[in-house]
């Protein structure tokens, strides 16, 4: 069809069918500044000068088609399926508001709010985001860069520079990974890079399945990477002809630092241009290879020196790291396997790379993933003396893994205490991906704390399933303290998959990458996130659940049952207590109290809480012990484990006295699980008294927990904030210690108030013992989690016997202690 055939009723302005602005879905920022616009709406004009058609008050269908035609051609990010005829035809009539949109532009001859239209971008459209969450990530991309990772990771390519080109025979190829969960700021790192002199080529590959994430998928670069092969030939004589294609392309152009800023500008129009013309150029070098005399890898390596001839000054061989080409969301290489020879997509394209390596230019491929897997080969061949990872022989270079923490997080002299359930305060701790989100006055803390928890899972809000392992396992961790069992036959899988899909934060991975050292830090508003998931429906049974089958599997390393059982029971009450309808106002879904607050961060008093977790006795048991503490508050929302004693013995690093110690978990609603070796206690729950009453300030719940089946009762009197262990030479406020006996039959409370010396270290004492409604009433309305708490509890307290392999480890380990099984007897 032809556009001279098109039926031209005159149509006017007020004639089309308009629609409410509300539901026109704009690009926010499409990466354009002014100038650009007005360079693209001149040519638009010229476009349409040369079709000899002018403004009237009446275009007809036929006009407008053809101005659309003009719009999309000068502008190459729009979907080039609206340049066909019958394309526009079918727009304009699903979606006649578009014509009335213009009829305006062309009058106003300004073609700006067109080119926005979401519904022309099919990056954008494909996007399951919504345009608040697209601007917040687009504007997190442009803010001040916080933290010392940068400088880190710009030191970690120069060390891997010059070990290359010291010793180019020992190191495989010049690539390199940053492995990290969601949220870290990979991306943001690689782009920052060019703020170094670096000239980044930033290339996002992720999956055309993947609707959730931000920057968007380049889709040239990515279908020419990441499409299906049957043999490693075909696929590497692609790699080699994209590689040349870059090389080819990037030879020609001029690397001055404004071009080099657009092309680290996502959704920049200059980026686009570049990959049209890269995809251009690797239709032709491919041809080329399949006919010309040259071998592929000699072609590749022609125009990997073309370019670096034209770069003399960026490329010289004495610089490390004057280039990278950054391939993003790189696990899709490891995912996709070449189906002639099952081979990882990662394998072959990894050597191409290692054959233009061999030409000492300071180029580098930078892979960013959520997995290592990305980098991942068969069996090495070799192993130096270094331990790591060989393949052919020779080394590669560990992932680059650490990326920041807390970058937003505010000094504790500016962290009101009274203030800390604010979702304006706890966002600023954890990975800067909440703080990003915030920034954007449209997204909603119910919105953050939701998507938070979809993260956490790996799964939309609908697909939530607790009775899942890995669902299970992120959701509890990331609030009471698990880990994986170093060692377990599934525990590499796990912890991968927990990092990838779950939030799980890598620390390092060891240099032959056999293990990566994960944890879930201490993040508040991710742990909002786990509280809402795990109290809708009946997640919270079910997750107890699968803990118990994981933990019985020996895939999760429960540390001291007492401990374990003792976290579940203080902060499923605290969980249960906010969550009563009569304790606070909140919103439907029980995110938070109200717009700003969070729920789970809330201050509640200790007085009414105690009463809650053991009943109305605890404080009848001691009259006038309830006055004491009646301005008393604890907020913690997670546990934070410590690996050190609170006050460890001989010489040490420099401490946060005790009240900044514990102001600082109180600031991010955090309980702490001490160590093992922990003297007197296991847990300190940080208590605030407000101001206005007789006391104000910093103060403790000291917890010890017993799994014995014998009353340990006198251990309660050892409990004091003095202990060597704890606080040597402190005095202070008011504070509460507390035995949980959980391994005695029988239910009973006791409490003492000990009234402390000169109006000081007043001690109200609490003694706990049994594991039932009697002793914890508030487990009377949740019979299923009782049940489940007390099944957890025997079937971890009676671990089954030794394996066959556990019984050898043992009997090699002859007299590590004097249990029989270390005396060969």
């Amino acid at each position: 069809m032809d556009v001279d055939t098109i039926q031209t009723d005159p149509t006017t302005i007020d004639d089309v069918v308009m629609t409410p602005s509300s539901s026109r879905d704009l690009i926010q920022d499409d990466g354009s500044n002014d100038g650009d616009h007005r360079r693209i709406d001149e040519e638009v004009q010229q476009v349409l000068a040369k079709y000899k058609v002018e403004w009237r008050a009446n275009p007809s269908l036929g006009d407008l088609v053809l101005v659309l035609r003009a719009i999309i051609e000068q502008d190459p990010r729009l979907d080039r399926k609206y340049a066909d005829l019958q394309n526009q035809l079918d727009l304009l009539e699903k979606h006649p508001w578009i014509k009335g949109d213009i009829a305006t532009a062309w009058k106003e001859k300004s073609y700006r709010n067109i080119r926005r239209l979401a519904i022309l971008h099919p990056t954008i459209v494909r996007q399951n985001l919504s345009p608040e969450q697209l601007s917040a990530l687009r504007g997190a991309l442009s803010r001040p860069f916080r933290g010392d990772a940068l400088d880190a990771f710009l030191n970690y390519l120069e060390e891997n520079g010059k070990a290359f080109n010291e010793y180019p025979q020992r190191y495989y190829a010049k690539f390199c990974s940053i492995v990290q969960s969601s949220g870290c700021g990979k991306t943001r790192l690689m782009l920052e890079l060019g703020t170094k002199n670096v000239f980044v080529l930033y290339m996002n590959i992720r999956s055309p399945e993947d609707t959730q994430g931000y920057p968007p998928r380049d889709d040239i670069p990515a279908n020419i990477l990441t499409a299906r092969y049957n043999t490693e030939q075909e696929y590497s004589m692609r790699c080699r002809a994209f590689f040349a294609a870059v090389f080819k392309v990037l030879g020609r152009l001029p690397w001055t630092l404004d071009w080099c800023h657009k092309m680290r500008d996502i959704g920049n129009i200059a980026r686009t241009e570049f990959f049209l013309e890269l995809e251009d150029e690797f239709g032709k070098v491919l041809r080329a290879m399949s006919s010309s005399s040259s071998s592929p890898t000699e072609i590749m390596k022609e125009y990997y020196e073309k370019m670096a001839a034209g770069h003399t000054n960026a490329l010289s061989a004495r610089q490390n790291t004057p280039m990278v080409i950054a391939l993003d969301e790189a696990h899709v290489l490891h995912e996709h396997r070449i189906s002639g020879s099952g081979s990882a997509l990662a394998t072959v394209l990894l050597r191409v790379i290692k054959e233009y390596s061999e030409l000492l230019r300071p180029v580098w491929v930078v892979f960013a993933s959520t997995t290592s897997r990305a980098a991942h080969y068969a069996t090495p061949q070799t192993l130096y003396p270094s331990q790591r990872v060989a393949i052919e022989g020779q080394l590669l270079f560990p992932p680059f893994t650490q990326l920041g923490w807390d970058q937003h997080a505010p000094s504790l002299k500016d962290a009101l205490q009274d203030d800390v359930a604010t979702g304006a305060h706890i966002i600023k701790y954890g990975r800067p991906l909440w703080m990003s989100l915030s920034e954007n006055r449209n997204t909603s803390l119910s919105g953050i704390v939701n998507l938070a928890g979809q993260k956490l899972c790996g799964v939309g809000m609908e697909a939530f399933n607790l009775g899942v392992d890995q669902q299970a396992f992120a959701v509890l961790a990331q609030r009471f303290g698990l880990d994986i069992t170093f060692g377990h036959r599934n525990a590499v899988r796990y912890v991968e998959d927990l990092v990838a899909s779950h939030l799980r934060v890598c620390i390092k991975t060891t240099e032959d990458r056999i293990w990566s050292y994960t944890t879930y830090p201490s993040e508040p508003i991710l742990s909002c996130a786990a509280a809402n998931v795990l109290h809708s429906d009946d997640n919270l049974v079910s997750a107890l659940n699968s803990l118990a089958k994981m933990a019985g599997n020996s895939v999760i390393n429960v540390g001291d049952i007492g401990e374990l059982v003792s976290r579940f029971l203080w902060l499923l009450a605290k969980d249960f207590f906010v969550r009563e309808p009569e304790r606070v106002v909140r919103e439907p879904k029980m995110v938070v109290v109200d717009t700003r607050k969070l729920l789970d961060c809330h201050p509640v008093p200790v007085t009414a809480f105690l009463e809650f977790f053991l009943g109305p006795r605890v404080w009848n048991a001691v009259p006038g012990a309830r006055k004491e503490f009646e301005n008393a508050y604890i907020n913690f929302s997670h546990w934070v484990s410590m690996d050190f004693d609170i006050t460890p013995r001989g010489e040490h690093e420099e401490q946060l006295s005790i009240d900044d110690w514990t102001a600082s978990h109180w600031v991010r609603t955090g309980a702490i699980q001490c160590c093992h070796q922990q003297p007197a206690i296991d847990k300190v729950i940080p208590m605030y008294f407000k101001p206005g009453f007789n006391h104000q300030g910093i103060s403790h719940i000291f917890i010890s927990d017993k799994a014995r089946n014998r009353s340990q009762r006198p251990s309660l009197g050892k409990i004091k904030r003095g202990h060597e262990g704890i606080a040597p030479g402190y005095h202070g406020l008011p504070y509460i210690a507390v035995l949980l006996d959980l391994g005695v039959k029988s239910s009973k409370l006791e409490a003492t108030l000990d009234p402390g010396k000169d109006g000081e270290d007043m001690c109200f004492r609490i003694y706990a013992g049994g594991l039932d409604e009697n002793t914890y009433p508030f487990l009377e309305d949740h019979a299923n989690l009782s049940k489940t708490l007390k099944d957890l509890y025997t079937r971890l307290s009676s671990p089954p016997g030794p394996t066959y392999l556990e019984k050898l480890e043992d009997r090699v380990q002859f007299g590590r202690s004097r249990e029989a099984r270390y005396m060969n007897g």
